[in-house]
């Protein structure tokens, strides 16, 4: 897994104290505070949550389906799925729940 640095304008592999995530395959990722999250799949599509703090990975339970993207907008991380008939999810930091949304 790569991130892009701003400063030197390059993409640089992350670095080599972080545990490895557990995925297989990976379709985006979006940051929110000290957290990372990654859509990836593991034999079923996941969130990856990744706590820069406690230097770990958890799994974030979602009912999305495969998702092609993940964005932050305030205080809410949406989650778009590649299924056009999916209803689109988003997912409340504060209130800690997913909520569909129009």
């Amino acid at each position: 897994m790569q991130y892009f640095d701003v400063e030197a304008k390059t993409w640089k592999p992350l670095a080599s104290t972080i545990p490895p995530i557990g995925a297989t395959h990976y379709h985006c990722a979006t940051a929110a505070g000290n957290n990372l999250y990654v859509a990836g799949f593991d034999g079923g599509h996941h969130i990856y949550r990744y706590d820069t703090e406690g230097n770990i990975w958890e799994k974030q339970p979602h009912l999305c389906g495969e998702i092609s993207n993940l964005c932050t907008v305030d205080d809410f991380m949406y989650a778009i799925s590649y299924d056009c008939n999916q209803v689109p999810q988003r997912y409340s930091f504060s209130k800690c729940q997913w909520q569909n949304f129009a």
